[in-house]
């Protein structure tokens, strides 16, 4: 999206928050969201058109019935929402479809892939172990900001930001290895 549109984006999310009926609100996020939904479920669902398709179709199903517009507009930035939509839309889809391997476009390779240990009980375990700068960074990823915003966030490059991501990356990957070989 370009940054063009991003007021108009915004102001669609404040008619909704004002009245969730207005169909001109509707109308322009459908417009100006369902590229980057069909795009970001399209990475989810191993690049699977018709899926991601459906994906789209359940994402804006579920953003008219639960959407909570007035928090979107006081937080400034529909597209974390939306991205968790999208990942729990996709995760269902994938529940039917047993042959699909989920690729996490934050995170890597989706939990499904790595076996049937509790994964929030683990990450959690893993985030006592950093930093209070990395806890935050992972905070961030898990509420689905991208490096821009991130980078925005912690007053640093995007550059410097996407390091520190990988940087993160690695250490919970060492974390998990430790974790794994000390059970």
């Amino acid at each position: 999206m370009d940054s063009l549109s991003q007021p108009k984006l915004n102001d669609a999310v404040w008619l909704l928050a004002a009245n969730r009926d207005d169909q001109t609100g509707w109308a322009v996020l459908y417009r100006l969201l369902r590229p980057y939904v069909l795009a970001t479920c399209g990475r989810l669902l191993a690049r699977s058109r018709p899926l991601a398709e459906d994906a789209c179709q359940e994402v804006f199903i579920r953003l008219i019935r639960f959407a909570p517009f007035q928090k979107i507009a006081e937080f400034g930035n529909v597209y974390p929402y939306v991205r968790m939509v999208c990942r729990s839309a996709c995760s269902d889809i994938t529940k039917k479809h047993k042959d699909l391997d989920v690729y996490d476009d934050n995170l890597g390779p989706g939990i499904e892939q790595h076996g049937t240990w509790d994964a929030r009980l683990t990450l959690k375990e893993l985030a006592s172990k950093l930093s209070d700068v990395d806890a935050n960074l992972l905070e961030m990823l898990l509420l689905g900001l991208t490096v821009g915003e991130i980078a925005m966030r912690s007053s640093v490059t995007y550059t410097a930001a996407g390091v520190r991501i990988h940087r993160l990356k690695e250490r919970l990957s060492s974390l998990a290895k430790e974790n794994r070989e000390a059970t």
